[in-house]
């Protein structure tokens, strides 16, 4: 609120409600004058209503009455104008203005006394109200409402001295909110088929949508939203309305995914391994589907064997896992099932007899140069690893273990070491 005035002294008014405002809100206005100075016998003769772009059916509630108490030919009364022309060729209206009433013809003088241009000589206070309702507008400086206090010196009804000009009582604090019951729906996604039916796009946005946005790209095949397979290309759809203010979107992101588009998974098994669950390693949580392949893992066949595979009891080989998505396409889920064969050689047996004073030798080599990562069984690690020495190790059955993954190998060595006893010394 602000005021720049000469003459008036003191003003005030108030917002009921105070806001902020949405489209269609009532608003009054109540503005009262307090207090006039009569400069030069300046007198208040009007109130100028002005109201911005965002403000319509403006309509008087009060009517200010005339407290004059100054002069008696300053009596009248108040009246709400729309239009009028004063004697200054000032334009007025809408508003109050005073008509002034105590002017009269003296016949004893032959002279006018008082004079109808002239406005009420109260120095307040002078009250009124106004209603309004907000209009449609999407800008809040278009929420302004001033107040200009006219003397009868601008409007031309007197003209002894200096004027006051009274600049408006201007109110304006961003108060106008911009109401919106726009609906877009949600945002979502959806994977679907080539082979699908024809399906609209409002149907995955939520409830209550509008019907009266548009689609970008354009979906207008049948009725607005309508969606192809065969005609239309996966990809992000966005549904828009509006109104003269705000505007909303959401958008629909479409996939193409047919039975073919998943990449085969290779999976390795023991030969005695436990049953394992196909549908872990697939990595897949919806079981409501059905599995083809070179054995039978469907339920109806063997209800004890659903996604599981046994080695000992199915075939190794491919096995496919079918399902259906939410708009009924399906998907298909390749795995192809293998023996784990571990390439682990761990030598040959051998029988070996040696006598106790024969040299040392080295285990690897007898049984075929095997991998070095296993372990001799008694341990054969004096020196290096593998050698047996026949004056130091003992006769028996030595074991070549190499653990993998699905089995620990073996190989063995079964010796035998003769004892040599030494012919007897003899002396002479």
């Amino acid at each position: 609120m602000y005021s720049y005035a000469q003459c008036v002294e003191d003003e005030s008014y108030s917002l009921n409600p105070e806001g902020p405002y949405q489209i269609g809100d009532i608003v009054t206005v109540d503005y009262t004058l307090e207090s006039f100075y009569q400069l030069n016998t300046n007198w208040v003769i009007a109130f100028q209503v002005n109201l911005g772009e965002g403000w319509t059916n403006l309509t008087p509630i009060s009517t200010p009455l005339n407290t004059n108490t100054n002069n008696n030919l300053g009596n009248g009364y108040w009246i709400w104008d729309t239009e009028n022309t004063y004697p200054s060729g000032l334009e007025f209206g809408p508003g109050f203005r005073f008509v002034n009433n105590s002017w009269y013809y003296s016949w004893w003088t032959g002279q006018l006394v008082g004079n109808p241009n002239w406005g009420s000589s109260s120095t307040g206070p002078l009250s009124f109200s106004f209603e309004v309702t907000v209009n449609e507008s999407c800008t809040p400086e278009d929420l302004f409402i001033s107040i200009n206090v006219y003397g009868d010196c601008q409007t031309g009804g007197w003209n002894n001295g200096d004027c006051c000009s009274d600049t408006a009582l201007v109110n304006y604090n961003d108060s106008l909110f911009v109401y919106s019951d726009l609906n877009s729906g949600s945002d979502t996604s959806l994977i679907y088929c080539q082979e699908s039916s024809e399906f609209n796009l409002f149907n995955l946005l939520g409830d209550n949508v509008q019907n009266d946005g548009f689609w970008t790209p354009s979906l207008a095949q049948g009725y607005l939203g309508q969606f192809n397979p065969s005609v239309n290309t996966p990809q992000e759809y966005v549904y828009t309305v509006s109104d003269d203010c705000n505007s909303e979107s959401s958008s629909v992101i479409l996939s193409l995914v047919n039975s073919d588009a998943q990449t085969t998974v290779e999976f390795q098994l023991c030969d005695n391994a436990l049953s394992t669950s196909l549908y872990n390693v697939l990595g897949v949580d919806n079981t409501s589907g059905s599995w083809g392949g070179v054995s039978d893992l469907s339920q109806s066949q063997a209800p004890d064997y659903l996604g599981l595979f046994n080695p000992q009891e199915q075939t190794f080989g491919l096995y496919n896992y079918t399902v259906l998505n939410n708009n009924g396409c399906e998907l298909s889920y390749p795995i192809e099932v293998s023996l784990l064969e571990e390439n682990i050689n761990v030598g040959n047996d051998f029988d070996l007899e040696m006598c106790n004073d024969d040299p040392g030798l080295n285990f690897y080599n007898l049984i075929g140069s095997p991998d070095i990562n296993g372990i001799w069984s008694p341990s054969l690690n004096a020196g290096y690893l593998g050698y047996f020495n026949p004056s130091t190790n003992l006769s028996g059955v030595y074991t070549y273990n190499i653990d993998g993954e699905c089995d620990t190998y073996q190989s063995q060595v079964n010796v035998s070491v003769i004892e040599v006893v030494p012919p007897p010394i003899i002396s002479n």
